[in-house]
Protein backbone atom coordinates (compact mmCIF):
# COMPACT_ATOMS: atom_id res chain seq x y z
CA UNK A 1 0.00 0.00 0.00
CA UNK A 2 1.57 3.70 -0.95
CA UNK A 3 0.89 5.88 1.63
CA UNK A 4 0.87 9.59 0.81
CA UNK A 5 2.29 12.14 2.90
CA UNK A 6 -0.31 14.64 4.26
CA UNK A 7 0.00 18.65 3.63
CA UNK A 8 0.93 19.06 7.26
CA UNK A 9 4.17 16.70 7.62
CA UNK A 10 5.11 17.44 3.75
CA UNK A 11 5.40 21.34 5.29
CA UNK A 12 7.32 20.26 8.42
CA UNK A 13 9.89 17.91 6.02
CA UNK A 14 10.30 20.95 3.43
CA UNK A 15 10.68 23.49 7.10
CA UNK A 16 13.47 21.04 8.43
CA UNK A 17 15.30 20.68 5.33
CA UNK A 18 15.09 24.44 4.89
CA UNK A 19 16.83 24.75 8.69
CA UNK A 20 19.64 22.62 7.44
CA UNK A 21 20.48 23.84 4.94
CA UNK A 22 20.42 27.42 6.11
CA UNK A 23 22.59 26.67 9.26
CA UNK A 24 24.83 24.48 6.73
CA UNK A 25 25.07 27.81 4.44
CA UNK A 26 25.73 30.25 7.81
CA UNK A 27 28.68 27.71 9.11
CA UNK A 28 29.98 27.82 5.55
CA UNK A 29 30.44 31.70 5.39
CA UNK A 30 31.29 31.99 8.58
CA UNK A 31 34.03 29.51 7.98
CA UNK A 32 35.15 31.30 4.86
CA UNK A 33 34.87 34.69 6.63
CA UNK A 34 37.39 33.45 9.17
CA UNK A 35 39.60 32.19 6.78
CA UNK A 36 39.74 35.15 4.52
CA UNK A 37 40.62 37.68 7.72
CA UNK A 38 43.08 35.32 8.13
CA UNK A 39 44.84 35.15 5.27
CA UNK A 40 44.42 38.74 4.45
CA UNK A 41 46.13 39.51 8.23
CA UNK A 42 49.05 37.28 6.97
CA UNK A 43 49.62 39.06 3.99
CA UNK A 44 49.45 42.88 5.48
CA UNK A 45 51.91 41.20 8.45
CA UNK A 46 54.68 39.86 5.66
CA UNK A 47 54.13 43.15 3.73
CA UNK A 48 54.93 45.06 7.01
CA UNK A 49 57.96 43.16 8.14
CA UNK A 50 59.31 43.22 5.11
CA UNK A 51 58.32 47.05 4.23
CA UNK A 52 57.26 46.16 0.89
CA UNK A 53 56.54 49.18 -1.41
CA UNK A 54 53.37 49.12 -3.34
CA UNK A 55 54.70 48.03 -6.44
CA UNK A 56 56.53 44.84 -4.83
CA UNK A 57 53.06 44.36 -2.66
CA UNK A 58 51.20 43.96 -5.97
CA UNK A 59 53.89 41.79 -7.43
CA UNK A 60 53.39 39.62 -4.02
CA UNK A 61 49.87 39.19 -4.71
CA UNK A 62 49.93 38.40 -8.74
CA UNK A 63 52.86 35.32 -7.52
CA UNK A 64 50.59 34.59 -4.35
CA UNK A 65 47.56 34.60 -7.15
CA UNK A 66 49.45 32.40 -9.31
CA UNK A 67 50.60 29.22 -7.04
CA UNK A 68 47.57 29.21 -5.24
CA UNK A 69 45.26 28.90 -8.28
CA UNK A 70 47.63 25.94 -9.72
CA UNK A 71 46.99 24.31 -6.42
CA UNK A 72 43.20 24.85 -5.03
CA UNK A 73 41.65 26.42 -8.64
CA UNK A 74 39.40 29.77 -8.03
CA UNK A 75 39.22 31.59 -5.69
CA UNK A 76 42.79 33.20 -5.57
CA UNK A 77 42.98 36.09 -7.82
CA UNK A 78 44.83 38.92 -7.35
CA UNK A 79 41.82 40.76 -7.01
CA UNK A 80 40.52 38.38 -4.25
CA UNK A 81 43.65 38.74 -2.42
CA UNK A 82 43.65 42.33 -2.52
CA UNK A 83 40.07 42.35 -1.06
CA UNK A 84 41.37 39.84 1.65
CA UNK A 85 44.07 42.75 2.74
CA UNK A 86 41.73 45.04 2.64
CA UNK A 87 39.23 42.74 4.93
CA UNK A 88 41.73 42.83 7.39
CA UNK A 89 42.87 46.32 7.48
CA UNK A 90 39.14 47.07 7.99
CA UNK A 91 38.64 44.94 10.43
CA UNK A 92 41.75 44.50 12.00
CA UNK A 93 40.14 43.09 15.28
CA UNK A 94 37.74 40.79 14.10
CA UNK A 95 34.19 41.53 14.71
CA UNK A 96 32.07 40.33 12.00
CA UNK A 97 28.87 38.81 12.06
CA UNK A 98 27.71 35.58 11.02
CA UNK A 99 24.62 37.35 9.92
CA UNK A 100 27.20 38.69 7.01
CA UNK A 101 28.58 36.75 4.27
CA UNK A 102 31.97 37.27 2.63
CA UNK A 103 30.08 38.66 -0.43
CA UNK A 104 29.25 41.76 2.03
CA UNK A 105 32.55 41.98 3.81
CA UNK A 106 34.19 42.38 0.52
CA UNK A 107 31.87 45.41 0.00
CA UNK A 108 31.85 46.83 3.58
CA UNK A 109 35.91 46.70 3.50
CA UNK A 110 36.07 49.40 1.01
CA UNK A 111 33.99 52.12 2.87
CA UNK A 112 37.01 54.54 4.08
CA UNK A 113 35.13 55.96 6.77
CA UNK A 114 35.03 53.38 9.88
CA UNK A 115 31.91 54.83 11.46
CA UNK A 116 29.73 54.43 7.72
CA UNK A 117 31.42 51.18 7.75
CA UNK A 118 29.95 49.98 11.12
CA UNK A 119 26.47 51.77 10.20
CA UNK A 120 26.06 49.76 6.91
CA UNK A 121 26.88 46.64 8.56
CA UNK A 122 24.05 46.92 11.10
CA UNK A 123 22.03 48.22 8.33
CA UNK A 124 22.47 45.65 6.36
CA UNK A 125 22.00 42.76 9.12
CA UNK A 126 18.87 44.77 10.26
CA UNK A 127 17.20 45.01 6.93
CA UNK A 128 18.83 41.36 5.94
CA UNK A 129 20.21 43.00 2.80
CA UNK A 130 21.73 41.17 -0.05
CA UNK A 131 25.43 42.17 -1.05
CA UNK A 132 23.55 43.59 -3.83
CA UNK A 133 21.27 45.62 -1.84
CA UNK A 134 24.12 46.50 0.51
CA UNK A 135 25.74 47.80 -2.76
CA UNK A 136 22.72 49.51 -4.10
CA UNK A 137 22.84 51.80 -0.90
CA UNK A 138 26.12 52.48 -0.88
CA UNK A 139 25.95 53.82 -4.08
CA UNK A 140 22.50 55.28 -3.63
CA UNK A 141 24.11 57.52 -0.36
CA UNK A 142 27.26 58.22 -2.93
CA UNK A 143 29.25 57.06 0.64
CA UNK A 144 33.25 57.53 -0.16
CA UNK A 145 35.21 54.22 -0.90
CA UNK A 146 38.15 52.70 -2.03
CA UNK A 147 38.89 51.35 -5.45
CA UNK A 148 40.80 48.08 -5.29
CA UNK A 149 41.60 48.03 -8.69
CA UNK A 150 44.40 46.06 -10.06
CA UNK A 151 47.35 48.22 -11.58
CA UNK A 152 47.91 47.83 -15.35
CA UNK A 153 50.70 46.10 -15.16
CA UNK A 154 51.34 45.92 -19.23
CA UNK A 155 49.84 47.48 -21.85
CA UNK A 156 46.73 46.63 -23.82
CA UNK A 157 46.12 48.32 -27.13
CA UNK A 158 48.91 51.23 -26.51
CA UNK A 159 46.90 52.79 -23.67
CA UNK A 160 44.41 51.52 -21.57
CA UNK A 161 41.63 53.49 -19.14
CA UNK A 162 43.24 53.07 -15.77
CA UNK A 163 39.84 54.12 -13.84
CA UNK A 164 38.54 50.24 -14.96
CA UNK A 165 34.78 51.66 -16.00
CA UNK A 166 32.33 50.13 -14.38
CA UNK A 167 29.68 48.02 -16.34
CA UNK A 168 26.32 48.89 -16.13
CA UNK A 169 24.10 45.76 -15.54
CA UNK A 170 21.04 44.09 -15.01
CA UNK A 171 20.86 41.35 -12.85
CA UNK A 172 18.11 38.73 -14.85
CA UNK A 173 15.63 35.99 -12.94
CA UNK A 174 15.67 32.67 -13.65
CA UNK A 175 13.01 30.83 -15.68
CA UNK A 176 11.04 33.80 -16.41
CA UNK A 177 9.75 33.38 -19.92
CA UNK A 178 7.47 35.76 -22.12
CA UNK A 179 3.56 35.16 -23.11
CA UNK A 180 3.40 35.86 -27.27
CA UNK A 181 -0.38 35.59 -28.69
CA UNK A 182 1.09 36.75 -32.09
CA UNK A 183 -0.77 33.89 -33.82
CA UNK A 184 -3.52 33.08 -31.45
CA UNK A 185 -2.94 30.44 -29.03
CA UNK A 186 -0.07 31.30 -26.36
CA UNK A 187 3.15 30.39 -26.60
CA UNK A 188 6.02 30.46 -24.09
CA UNK A 189 9.16 32.32 -25.74
CA UNK A 190 12.01 30.69 -24.16
CA UNK A 191 14.84 32.88 -26.21
CA UNK A 192 17.23 31.86 -28.92
CA UNK A 193 14.05 31.58 -31.22
CA UNK A 194 12.78 29.31 -29.66
CA UNK A 195 9.20 28.57 -28.84
CA UNK A 196 7.28 26.08 -26.56
CA UNK A 197 3.59 25.60 -27.31
CA UNK A 198 0.86 23.30 -25.75
CA UNK A 199 2.13 24.07 -22.49
CA UNK A 200 0.11 27.48 -21.61
CA UNK A 201 -3.48 26.84 -20.80
CA UNK A 202 -6.28 29.00 -22.62
CA UNK A 203 -7.06 29.89 -18.87
CA UNK A 204 -6.23 31.74 -17.65
CA UNK A 205 -5.91 34.31 -20.53
CA UNK A 206 -2.80 35.69 -20.82
CA UNK A 207 -1.79 38.62 -23.03
CA UNK A 208 0.39 39.11 -25.27
CA UNK A 209 4.10 39.70 -23.66
CA UNK A 210 2.62 38.66 -20.30
CA UNK A 211 5.70 37.33 -18.16
CA UNK A 212 5.32 34.13 -16.29
CA UNK A 213 7.61 32.08 -14.20
CA UNK A 214 7.20 28.48 -14.36
CA UNK A 215 8.52 25.90 -11.49
CA UNK A 216 9.11 22.12 -12.31
CA UNK A 217 7.24 19.61 -10.15
CA UNK A 218 6.67 15.76 -10.13
CA UNK A 219 4.68 15.26 -13.63
CA UNK A 220 5.21 18.38 -15.21
CA UNK A 221 5.30 22.23 -14.64
CA UNK A 222 3.40 25.11 -12.54
CA UNK A 223 3.19 28.10 -14.08
CA UNK A 224 2.27 31.43 -12.92
CA UNK A 225 2.10 35.22 -13.53
CA UNK A 226 5.43 36.86 -12.36
CA UNK A 227 6.61 40.12 -11.07
CA UNK A 228 9.62 40.52 -13.21
CA UNK A 229 10.35 42.79 -15.00
CA UNK A 230 10.91 42.84 -19.30
CA UNK A 231 14.75 44.00 -18.54
CA UNK A 232 15.09 40.58 -16.06
CA UNK A 233 13.92 38.19 -18.68
CA UNK A 234 16.49 35.67 -20.98
CA UNK A 235 18.69 34.79 -18.23
CA UNK A 236 19.52 31.03 -17.77
CA UNK A 237 22.19 28.40 -16.26
CA UNK A 238 24.24 27.38 -18.42
CA UNK A 239 27.72 25.09 -18.28
CA UNK A 240 30.67 26.39 -20.16
CA UNK A 241 31.68 23.53 -22.43
CA UNK A 242 34.89 25.57 -24.31
CA UNK A 243 36.83 29.14 -23.92
CA UNK A 244 37.54 30.07 -27.11
CA UNK A 245 39.18 33.53 -26.40
CA UNK A 246 39.13 36.34 -23.14
CA UNK A 247 35.47 37.22 -24.32
CA UNK A 248 34.06 34.54 -26.44
CA UNK A 249 32.55 30.88 -24.81
CA UNK A 250 30.93 27.61 -25.77
CA UNK A 251 28.10 26.88 -23.60
CA UNK A 252 24.84 24.37 -23.00
CA UNK A 253 21.94 26.43 -21.84
CA UNK A 254 19.19 25.66 -19.70
CA UNK A 255 16.17 27.21 -20.98
CA UNK A 256 13.96 25.64 -18.95
CA UNK A 257 11.00 23.14 -19.49
CA UNK A 258 13.64 19.92 -20.34
CA UNK A 259 15.35 22.54 -23.28
CA UNK A 260 18.77 22.42 -23.84
CA UNK A 261 20.73 24.53 -26.00
CA UNK A 262 24.46 24.95 -27.42
CA UNK A 263 25.06 28.27 -27.96
CA UNK A 264 28.31 30.51 -28.82
CA UNK A 265 28.34 33.64 -26.90
CA UNK A 266 30.29 36.76 -26.63
CA UNK A 267 30.71 38.62 -23.11
CA UNK A 268 28.96 42.49 -23.60
CA UNK A 269 30.71 45.35 -23.40
CA UNK A 270 34.32 44.43 -23.26
CA UNK A 271 36.91 43.22 -26.21
CA UNK A 272 39.48 41.10 -25.29
CA UNK A 273 42.73 41.26 -27.36
CA UNK A 274 42.99 38.47 -30.05
CA UNK A 275 44.88 35.18 -29.12
CA UNK A 276 47.44 35.13 -31.02
CA UNK A 277 49.01 38.39 -28.96
CA UNK A 278 50.42 37.42 -25.33
CA UNK A 279 47.80 39.55 -23.61
CA UNK A 280 44.87 37.45 -25.95
CA UNK A 281 46.47 34.58 -24.05
CA UNK A 282 46.80 35.77 -20.61
CA UNK A 283 43.19 36.84 -21.13
CA UNK A 284 42.25 33.05 -21.99
CA UNK A 285 43.97 31.71 -19.38
CA UNK A 286 42.80 34.42 -16.67
CA UNK A 287 39.34 32.99 -17.70
CA UNK A 288 39.67 29.48 -17.80
CA UNK A 289 41.36 29.97 -13.97
CA UNK A 290 38.30 31.81 -12.97
CA UNK A 291 35.52 29.01 -14.68
CA UNK A 292 37.65 26.18 -13.93
CA UNK A 293 35.27 23.45 -11.83
CA UNK A 294 32.69 25.25 -11.83
CA UNK A 295 29.13 23.52 -11.82
CA UNK A 296 27.51 26.16 -14.03
CA UNK A 297 27.33 29.89 -14.36
CA UNK A 298 24.61 32.01 -15.14
CA UNK A 299 24.23 34.21 -18.08
CA UNK A 300 22.24 36.90 -19.24
CA UNK A 301 21.49 37.47 -22.81
CA UNK A 302 21.28 40.65 -24.89
CA UNK A 303 20.72 40.87 -28.58
CA UNK A 304 23.30 39.42 -31.04
CA UNK A 305 26.15 40.62 -32.60
CA UNK A 306 26.99 40.92 -36.37
CA UNK A 307 28.16 37.65 -36.20
CA UNK A 308 25.18 36.11 -34.69
CA UNK A 309 26.73 35.09 -31.25
CA UNK A 310 24.46 36.51 -28.49
CA UNK A 311 25.79 39.08 -26.23
CA UNK A 312 26.06 38.05 -22.68
CA UNK A 313 27.04 39.13 -19.22
CA UNK A 314 28.36 35.92 -17.49
CA UNK A 315 27.84 35.09 -13.46
CA UNK A 316 29.79 33.36 -11.28
CA UNK A 317 30.07 32.27 -7.58
CA UNK A 318 32.62 30.26 -5.98
CA UNK A 319 31.25 27.64 -3.13
CA UNK A 320 27.98 27.61 -3.98
CA UNK A 321 25.57 24.87 -6.01
CA UNK A 322 22.33 27.56 -5.63
CA UNK A 323 21.64 29.21 -9.00
CA UNK A 324 19.41 31.86 -7.75
CA UNK A 325 22.35 32.82 -5.45
CA UNK A 326 24.69 33.44 -8.27
CA UNK A 327 22.42 35.17 -10.28
CA UNK A 328 21.37 37.61 -7.75
CA UNK A 329 25.29 37.87 -5.83
CA UNK A 330 27.45 36.05 -8.48
CA UNK A 331 30.48 37.81 -9.78
CA UNK A 332 30.21 39.75 -13.60
CA UNK A 333 33.12 38.00 -15.35
CA UNK A 334 33.17 41.05 -17.81
CA UNK A 335 33.83 43.35 -15.26
CA UNK A 336 36.65 41.29 -14.34
CA UNK A 337 38.53 41.07 -17.22
CA UNK A 338 38.29 44.96 -17.27
CA UNK A 339 39.72 45.15 -14.11
CA UNK A 340 42.79 42.96 -14.68
CA UNK A 341 43.54 44.50 -17.20
CA UNK A 342 42.84 41.96 -19.91
CA UNK A 343 40.42 43.53 -22.23
CA UNK A 344 39.18 47.10 -22.93
CA UNK A 345 35.48 48.91 -23.18
CA UNK A 346 33.66 48.40 -26.22
CA UNK A 347 30.69 49.85 -27.16
CA UNK A 348 28.29 47.79 -29.15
Amino acid sequence: MVTVLTKSDYQTLLFDIAAIYESSQKQFNKILVSAYWNIGRRIVTEEQNNDLRAEYGQRLLEKLSEDLSIKYGNGFSPTNLKYMRQFYQAYPIRQTSDELSWSHYQILATVKDKEERAQYERKAIKNNWSSRDLRSELSKDKVERFSLSLPNTQSFNAVRNTQNPVLSLTRGRLYTYRIDTTDGAPVIDCGFDVYLEGVVNSKPHYTNNAIIEFRKTADWYSIKESDAKKNELYTYQAVVRKIIDGDTLWVTIDAGFGIRLRQKLRLRSIDAPELTTTQGQKAKVFVEKILKDLPFVIIKTYKPDKFDRYLVDVFYLQGTSGSSLVAREGELLNQKLLEAGLAERWKE
